[in-house]
């Protein structure tokens, strides 16, 4: 056997292992900048929990990474995170950082609406899988909360990333080029 031949042997074993390397399913994809893709929810969370502050629920003035369509979570989406994403327990509060995600804090609006009161929302206790509302005469309450609920920004869709070519792809098409560059002087047409 030519040493052409073993190396040809060779490569062609290397190109079929890349092809078969097992990828997980994972429901949390970093995108970088700061922005965490959920390909289940077809939203982007900010990874920094925090991120949209204290305050009153609105996210209208939010501006990050120059998309200004930012948006509170439905209580669903909330769920999905502590439940799916976290592999939350109820009761067990996970505050702090989770996984890709920083600064998760306890207490956060949703996009959910009171129905009395449009400019009130519904939060959610990060840790309980509870939604509160204004109850009648809980002014105190909700004072509470618009002093100590977060706003945690999302956006629908995935954010588009910076086309950026990854060095296995660069190595692999540089190897494929070599073995063709050899593959044609060594049995290409010949030249008299």
């Amino acid at each position: 056997m030519t040493n052409f031949k073993r190396l040809l042997i060779i490569i062609t074993v290397y190109f079929i292992s890349c092809g078969t390397v097992v990828t997980s399913e994972a429901a949390l994809d970093d995108r970088g900048r700061g922005l965490i893709y959920d390909d289940v929810l077809d939203i982007t969370w900010m990874q920094d929990a925090s991120m949209g502050g204290q305050g009153l629920p609105g996210l209208h003035w939010f501006d990050y990474d120059g998309f200004s369509n930012w948006r509170n979570p439905s209580r669903a989406e909330f769920q999905h995170m502590f439940y799916n994403n976290l592999n939350g327990t109820y009761g067990v509060f996970l505050t702090g950082d989770q996984g890709p995600l920083i600064n998760i804090q306890d207490l956060y609006w949703t996009s959910e609406g009171y129905y009395s009161d449009p400019n009130r929302s519904f939060t959610f206790v990060f840790g309980e899988d509870i939604a509160y509302g204004e109850l009648p005469g809980s002014v105190s309450k909700m004072d509470y909360f618009i002093g100590n609920a977060y706003r945690w920004p999302v956006k629908d869709g995935n954010v588009p990333l910076a086309v950026v070519p990854e060095p296995a792809s660069t190595v692999l098409f540089l190897t494929g080029g070599a073995v063709l560059g050899v593959w044609r002087k060594r049995f290409g047409p010949k030249q008299d």
